[in-house]
């Protein structure tokens, strides 16, 4: 990598300003894992704001979903679009009872998969024991 390149990179990184997205999503279900804060949060933000019929943030921590649809909502000043479900992608079983909940829709348009990944404590600590392959995420199909 020469320097050109090095210094481009630098500058759409600091000097370049993304356009305000505009398209309405009006009538439209969307999914955001890891939603409570960083891009998933500000992802949710935008299409909450563009119109979207309902914006789901997928969060571990339910408490602190709640605090970002409180956060989206004063912010953009539409109520009951954003919601939170619980969604803890190290726990099978959470994955399984997120997705029950996902067949109730009627329809979805995009799936934001955000989530993180936090190696604080050894993975097979945090993976159920009957869970014996690592779990990723897949671009595919919502639906067949």
């Amino acid at each position: 990598m020469d320097y050109t390149s090095i210094l481009r990179f630098l500058y759409s990184q600091f000097f370049v300003t993304p356009k305000y997205p505009e398209r309405s999503c009006k009538g439209q279900v969307y999914i955001v894992t890891g939603a409570n804060v960083g891009l998933g949060l500000e992802a949710s933000r935008h299409l909450v704001r563009l119109g979207a019929d309902k914006v789901i943030l997928a969060c571990r921590n339910l408490e602190k979903g709640e605090a970002a649809v409180k956060d989206i909502e004063e912010s953009t000043e539409r109520i009951g679009v954003a919601e939170v479900w619980s969604l803890d992608l190290s726990a099978f079983d959470s994955v399984k009872e997120f997705a029950k909940k996902v067949d109730t829709l009627p329809r979805i348009d995009a799936i934001i998969e955000n989530a993180g990944m936090s190696f604080g404590t050894p993975l097979s600590d945090r993976m159920q024991a009957d869970s014996t392959r690592y779990q990723y995420h897949e671009v595919q199909p919502v639906r067949g």
